[in-house]
């Protein structure tokens, strides 16, 4: 089990940070895609325009989170950093698949555990 709950936070750090380059790739060079994308911030990294304040709940992460794991982005394709941001959005989809399914084997082991009982 010890094994799989590192392998849940390697992954989703891993992915996480992917993420974060990802956006900060958006801010920088995609600027209106960013506000359309409602001006997410990654885990690490905040533009100088947002903050944790503006959205407490990090919807916006989360929903971009999951939206570009299964699409790419058309400024992403569009952009002369194409090859370097496709390559991070491969890295993102590895980590963050990797991280579900480690959640998943750790939520079916916790269901099959017998449990022990100390007399």
């Amino acid at each position: 089990m010890g094994y799989v709950i590192f392998m849940m936070i390697a992954a989703g750090l891993c992915g996480m940070i992917q993420f974060d380059l990802i956006v900060c790739a958006e801010y920088e060079q995609h600027r209106l895609a960013w506000e359309k994308d409602g001006r997410p911030c990654g885990l690490f990294w905040f533009s100088p325009e947002s903050s944790i304040f503006d959205d407490p709940l990090k919807i916006g992460p989360m929903y971009l989170t999951i939206k570009w794991l299964f699409s790419t982005p058309a400024w992403v394709i569009e952009s002369p950093e194409s090859a370097e941001l496709i390559a991070a959005l491969k890295r993102f989809r590895i980590a963050m698949f990797t991280f579900y399914g480690a959640v998943l084997v750790a939520f079916v082991v916790v269901l099959n555990h017998e449990p022990v009982i100390y007399r």
